[in-house]
């Protein structure tokens, strides 16, 4: 639908699209239209505001549809800890809910602000700058990351480690990390774990970079709620949890991360989604779905485009 992946509730609100996926607008949780179908684009709610499209531009809504900040902006991002990065021409700087400049605008790129930093690229130079948009940590890296769990990925000639909040390397740029497709960007850790590869498998590091889940999966992903999805040869395998132990194993060949208790699955090109026993909690039915959040999950199965749906399968809000 659109670049950011967060399709669903944030904040008590989700996204409606209507016209194929040319109106933009919100619904509550009782399924009510909030902000009607308006804007050429949006994204979720975060911080009481939402960034949405109009006539080309971007500004921010709240949560009665009002528009609090003014569309000015050639693209904008969410909310993150109290500041949005957003885009006027080739500059990019942060504004906080009022629509102030906390960082001017200035040229290069940013990315937006986790554990207190941001990272960015100022001139040819990549670094993390503080919420007062001040340089805190110099890098010489090819690729930084935002910090997660109180370290960041950095690469440095296709290796990846990690810095921590003092840009103190931590784990040395020795970590092999490349999809069978190409390359990619590590996702760092969650839940105390890191996917990397070696000899061309995936397998887990800690903190300390010691390989504690052996090398043996030919894809592997993120933990989610103590479960990580793994895939051997193509087809997937099963769920490990955090000692490497498959604790659920099927059968399908495509599922999804686990979000509060739910992950998705594809049997015969539809999408259902099972429990963590493995047990099928909503039929195969749907041509796409996203992650269960705030108790709902979008759905469509080709015939009334957007639809949320809870944990029943009992619809709140359909496209009509």
């Amino acid at each position: 639908m659109d670049k950011n992946d967060n399709i669903g509730f944030s904040e008590g609100m989700a996204r409606i699209a209507l016209d194929g996926f040319s109106k933009w607008g919100f619904i509550d949780r009782t399924g009510v239209v909030v902000v009607p179908a308006q804007f050429e684009n949006a994204w979720e709610f975060s911080g009481g505001l939402a960034a949405v499209r109009s006539n080309g531009k971007w500004g921010y809504v709240d949560k009665k549809g009002n528009l609090r900040i003014p569309a000015q902006f050639d693209d904008a991002e969410s909310f993150a800890e109290g500041l949005a990065c957003v885009r006027v021409g080739r500059k990019f700087g942060f504004i906080d809910s009022s629509g102030s400049y906390v960082v001017q605008p200035q040229d290069g790129n940013a990315g937006s602000f986790s554990e207190g930093m941001a990272p960015v690229q100022l001139d040819k130079n990549l670094c993390f700058i503080d919420h007062a948009g001040q340089v805190v940590i110099r890098t010489t890296f090819g690729t930084i990351a935002a910090f997660r769990e109180g370290l960041a990925v950095v690469s440095e000639n296709n290796l990846f480690g990690f810095i921590d909040p003092t840009g103190r390397v931590v784990l040395p740029t020795k970590f092999v990390y490349e999809w069978p497709t190409g390359k990619a960007m590590p996702q760092g850790f969650s839940e105390g774990l890191a996917p990397f590869q070696v000899e061309r498998k995936f397998g887990y590091i800690n903190r300390k970079g010691e390989l504690v889940i052996p090398a043996q999966y030919y894809y592997a992903f993120a933990f989610r709620e103590g479960l990580a999805r793994v895939y051997e040869h193509r087809g997937f395998t099963g769920y490990i949890d955090h000692t490497g132990k498959v604790v659920i194993k099927t059968s399908y060949r495509n599922v999804g991360d686990f979000s509060e208790g739910l992950a998705s699955f594809e049997q015969d090109r539809k999408w259902g989604f099972l429990d963590k026993t493995g047990a099928v909690v909503l039929d195969a039915a749907y041509d796409s779905v996203w992650p269960f959040q705030e108790g709902f999950a979008l759905v469509s199965d080709g015939k009334h485009g957007m639809t949320y749906v809870d944990a029943r399968g009992s619809i709140l809000w359909k496209e009509r």
